[in-house]
């Protein structure tokens, strides 16, 4: 069974910048997401993040959780870990 990463099963740690918060999920294609938020990123950290595809070119600023679980629903791949 594959499982597809939602929103509740990312762990957010301290980010360096102030009041900001981070996590990442590597995928088993080799592939990676990085989500951030704070305030000198483009995100809030509650109802919005700012959202960084390995295999895309630019960041998607002011991501909502839905927008970030419909994308790992259409990428439909497993993750293999969180940092």
């Amino acid at each position: 069974m594959v499982h597809i990463v939602k929103f509740d099963d990312l762990v957010f740690v301290p980010h360096y910048l102030p009041d900001s918060i981070k996590t990442e999920v590597g995928f088993a294609d080799g592939s990676s997401v990085s989500i951030v938020a704070g305030p000198m990123l483009y995100g809030d950290g509650v109802n919005t993040f700012e959202v960084f595809f390995s295999d895309e070119d630019n960041p998607r600023c002011w991501q909502t959780r839905e927008e970030i679980e419909e994308e790992f629903t259409k990428r439909g791949i497993p993750f293999i870990n969180m940092i």
